[in-house]
């Protein structure tokens, strides 16, 4: 998709008139775009391929997450127009989240890795309700 057909398909289904849109290229399992919206508002626009369920399941994870109030910002899906939160085009499962921003301050140790490692296992138990 490029990304004139992104920004078209984004207006059609979510309502955000995207102004910028650029390839997201780093720690990506699947295609990611950074689209900045008429309103300086940011968002992150996933391609999945063909698995819905997978898109599914994301997304209903981070509405769990969100809503267990965590530690942690959680990406917020952005439900369509027809209040949906993914969209099936030409075979490829979607949806749009808001971005949170932020930037690496430095490189992660293995202490590091531990405690992250410990906070994920905390959460993972939190998710049981998750079908």
């Amino acid at each position: 998709m490029d990304k004139k057909e992104i920004g078209k398909l984004i207006l059609a289904k979510w309502g955000v008139d995207s102004k910028k849109i650029k390839l997201i290229r780093d720690g990506c399992s699947t295609k990611n775009w950074l689209i900045s919206g008429d309103k300086k508002e940011k968002y992150v626009f996933r391609n999945a391929g063909p698995y819905v369920d997978y898109v599914t399941f994301q997304c209903d994870l981070l509405i769990h997450l969100k809503q267990e109030q965590i530690t942690y910002l959680v990406p917020e899906p952005i439900k369509t127009k027809s209040n949906s939160l993914t969209e099936t085009y030409r075979g490829n499962s979607f949806f749009l989240y808001k971005y949170i921003p932020g930037k690496i301050t430095r490189k992660a140790n293995k202490i590091d890795g531990f405690d992250i490692g410990q906070m994920l296992a905390r959460k993972h138990g939190t998710t049981h309700p998750i079908p």
